[in-house]
């Protein structure tokens, strides 16, 4: 989907997020400029909320920030900038057994901190979120210019390791040094409680589409 870094932005299903288990969220972004990925918060989009986490961000100074609030705000944060134009890769591992929260940036290790991450709130959102406080935005709705695709959100009892994101950031990225066997298959998941705030996608078979993908 392509976010205009104004008004645009996907609204998704509250219980997108587990309260209580360990979960994953991924995605692939391109962009030439800066907002919020993936966020969750306690009031609309648009709105001041009071408890708020822009889980997934490109900051102002054109890097990868992730992670939840836990008494502080989590310092994960790309050495390099992921604003050049190309397709970036974004993962954060929560893994609430453990109380550590991971990101990872095309297939790689950006950082781990140790907190007990506050929320899930009951607004989720792809391409905006409230930002106040939090390093080099705009402390407020932070709109997303760019594009997000195969956005995925993986809960699970174990959480999910660093080898699996590398391997599965190695297949999508590049696909053709990977086997095949036989014809893919297909899953029509429900879209129930998924809106799209003037974006230009669409919703087909449960995925959100675009001209170069879906999520």
């Amino acid at each position: 989907a392509s976010f205009n870094g104004a008004n645009q932005y996907v609204s998704l299903p509250s219980a997108t997020l587990p309260g209580s288990n360990n979960f994953t969220v991924s995605l692939w972004f391109k962009t030439s400029s800066d907002g919020v990925l993936f966020s969750t918060q306690n009031a609309a989009i648009g709105s001041t909320a009071s408890s708020y986490d822009p889980m997934l961000y490109v900051d102002t100074t054109g890097h990868l920030h992730g992670g939840i609030y836990g008494g502080g705000i989590p310092s994960l944060t790309s050495s390099g900038t992921v604003n050049n134009g190309a397709w970036h890769n974004a993962v954060l591992v929560v893994n609430k057994s453990s109380s550590t929260q991971t990101m990872y940036l095309d297939g790689s290790l950006v950082g781990s901190v140790g907190n007990n991450p506050e929320g899930p709130f009951t607004t989720v959102s792809i391409g905006a979120g409230y930002t106040n406080t939090w390093p080099n935005t705009n402390n407020s709705t932070f709109y997303f210019n760019g594009q997000i695709d195969e956005v995925r959100v993986v809960s699970s009892a174990t959480a999910i390791t660093s080898g699996w994101i590398t391997t599965d950031y190695n297949n999508q990225n590049s696909p053709s040094t990977y086997e095949s066997f036989g014809t893919a298959e297909t899953y029509n998941p429900t879209t129930s409680g998924v809106s799209l705030i003037g974006t230009s996608a669409t919703v087909l078979n449960g995925y959100i589409y675009t001209a170069g993908g879906c999520t």
